[in-house]
């Protein structure tokens, strides 16, 4: 198209925090270019690299897989990303991929907190709230504790998955420190 300016992608986090974060712009390009370093790197290409789904699809997969007792066969639904690996392999694949993420987004999150110190106002709002700080505990979330359940499969009692009791666990896998064990179920 005539007339229109090319962009330049390594320069656009700056563009972009000059013109909304004027506060502290380099503060709040360092965190857009860290969130895209955090995201997990999943495939060979550079742009291989995991969205929100990408965290919460996988845990879903595997926890249901336990609670319906289908822990011989791998998640087939997974098999775009690891192949034939049996199910052991693909929560280990999972954990493997979320536990260094974990690390990333929260050290993201303490930069994006002490970013948004120095802003005020609507500028402070709008990167705290609604641009980043959301996003970078999203991810996190994701990969917190991903998969719970899954690592124990073997202890829980096929009639505790039959029951459904473990359902809390398996919509909201991203819940901090939650267990389930021989403790009859109750997470900790």
């Amino acid at each position: 198209m005539a007339g229109r300016k090319k962009i330049d992608a390594a320069l656009a986090p700056l563009t972009f925090s000059r013109r909304y974060f004027a506060g502290s712009p380099e503060r709040a390009a360092a965190c857009l270019e860290g969130f895209i370093d955090a995201a997990i790197s999943y495939g060979p290409h550079e742009d291989d690299r995991a969205g929100d789904e990408f965290y919460h699809h996988p845990a879903r997969s595997l926890v249901g897989h336990v609670m319906r007792g289908e822990t011989r066969e791998p998640a087939e639904d997974l098999l775009w990303a690891t192949d034939r690996l049996p199910f052991e392999g693909q929560v280990a694949w999972f954990e493997a991929l979320s536990a260094p993420a974990i690390e990333r987004f929260a050290a993201l999150e303490s930069n994006c907190l002490e970013t948004a110190a120095e802003l005020t106002g609507c500028e402070a709002t709008f990167f705290f709230r609604d641009l980043m700080l959301f996003q970078v505990r999203f991810h996190r979330s994701g990969g917190d504790r991903p998969c719970p359940l899954v690592p124990q499969h073997r202890r829980l009692p096929a009639q505790m998955l039959s029951a459904g009791l473990c359902t809390g666990l398996a919509i909201s896998v991203g819940i901090r420190g939650s267990t389930v064990g021989n403790d009859g179920g109750r997470a900790r």
